[in-house]
């Protein structure tokens, strides 16, 4: 009986279909050299993907999911999780982790190839990206690819707050370390600065919008550059959307025209109010060296 057994046992072991694939991995990019869907993996209600990729030469690769069987596809937005960067397509090997709760297919197809070799595999688990229940999905609607909604990323890293471009604010890491300056999280120090730098302009124009922290903050305008006549009237706006127009008239910073000074810089009145962006116009630029106008914000 004993060795009956065992013979039973052997034939089994032969039966087992014989792949390099572990358990709920997949290969869905092998060494590929062209623009091509590749294979997708089937989800059977998995809620994280981790997604390995080997990329050389020029290419590019996005994430994928589908709800509908595979019929139509529409971008992910998934982590990088050595930079923690949120990213819908790659062109450098790394490693991610993909929101796919929901979700019954996943794929990483190759939208760009040039004289390239992509090599990509997926290992989905059951767990969900974030903290509390069902991961949050990054996917826009279906039969697009387009940048989505925010991610969660998982395991050590796990984030507990985005602002709305999806950017990570809050990390168990930084949250249990009591300080995150960048990201708007606790300080313990109470003479510490945080400054939100806006994109600089050389005219009489608009800058593009920027999220600020939070809480009482004094906007401070300045130009450097070479000694000369400069003067700017500047105004900052708030607004619930994401653009420059519509917004509401918080604060002006007028300098009038000085002759011959390397800087000129001036401040608001400390602000009080919150919005979920900001942006400034500047109604008068005068700098011949074209001397950059920055505005900065700080808490």
């Amino acid at each position: 009986m004993r060795y009956w057994n065992a013979l039973l046992g052997f034939c089994l072991l032969l039966a087992l279909p014989l792949t390099a694939e572990a358990a709920g991995q997949k290969i869905l990019q092998n060494a590929a050299t062209a623009v091509a869907s590749g294979s997708n993996v089937t989800l059977d209600n998995a809620g994280a993907a981790g997604v390995s990729a080997i990329i050389s030469g020029t290419a590019t690769l996005a994430f994928e999911g589908s709800a509908d069987g595979g019929v139509t596809w529409a971008g992910l937005t998934c982590t990088n999780v050595t930079t923690l960067a949120s990213v819908i397509s790659v062109t450098a090997t790394g490693q991610f982790q993909c929101p796919i709760a929901g979700l019954s297919h996943f794929r990483t197809p190759i939208n760009a190839c040039t004289s390239c070799t992509v090599t990509s595999t997926a290992t989905t688990s059951s767990g969900s990206l974030g903290i509390g229940g069902g991961g949050s999905v990054g996917i826009t609607s279906l039969g697009t690819s387009t940048a989505a909604a925010p991610t969660l990323a998982e395991g050590a890293n796990s984030f507990f707050s985005f602002d709305l471009a999806g950017n990570a604010r809050v990390t168990l890491g930084t949250l249990l370390a009591g300080e995150d300056q960048t990201n708007n999280g606790i300080m313990v120090f109470g003479a510490a600065t945080r400054l939100i730098t806006f994109s600089s302009v050389t005219s009489a124009t608009t800058s593009t919008t920027q999220t600020v922290f939070v809480g009482p903050k004094t906007f401070m305008a300045y130009m450097g550059g070479a000694s000369e006549t400069k003067a700017f009237d500047l105004t900052i706006y708030g607004n619930w959307q994401n653009s420059t127009t519509g917004g509401r008239a918080v604060c002006r910073i007028y300098v009038p025209s000085t002759a011959s000074t390397t800087h000129i810089e001036a401040r608001c009145p400390v602000v009080e109010e919150n919005y979920t962006y900001w942006y400034y116009t500047a109604d008068t630029y005068t700098s011949a060296s074209a001397a950059s106008l920055t505005l900065y914000a700080m808490q």
